[in-house]
């Protein structure tokens, strides 16, 4: 408590009540400044821990929103590579068709 004189323990000491009474004030400022600071460390720490999920979460949903857009990505190649290939199938059967009105013509 810091009220005994350690130069000289085997002396008798005497504290006065106020004196006292100032210790044990300071000793309890003191305890209650280790509890907001470890409730200070602790709310820190929680932040931290939701901040990282956040994050987490964030990350995820770009992930998914790139895994989509990947996806919708391929599927307009696709769909361009069909419609490709169908005017290619729709092309060879006009010159075909031409082609066979041409012979048929000449006969």
């Amino acid at each position: 408590m810091g009220l005994l004189d350690s130069s000289n323990p085997s002396l008798a000491q005497f504290f006065s009540p106020a004196k006292v009474q100032h210790i044990r004030e300071q000793m309890a400022a003191s305890e209650a400044a280790k509890k907001d600071e470890q409730a200070c460390k602790e709310d820190a720490k929680l932040q931290h821990a939701i901040l990282e999920e956040q994050e987490a979460d964030i990350m995820k949903q770009w992930m998914q929103w790139n895994a989509a857009c990947q996806a919708a990505k391929q599927q307009k190649e696709m769909d361009k590579a069909a419609r490709a290939a169908q005017w290619q199938i729709e092309k060879e059967f006009r010159d075909a068709r031409k082609t066979q009105e041409q012979k048929e013509r000449e006969e």
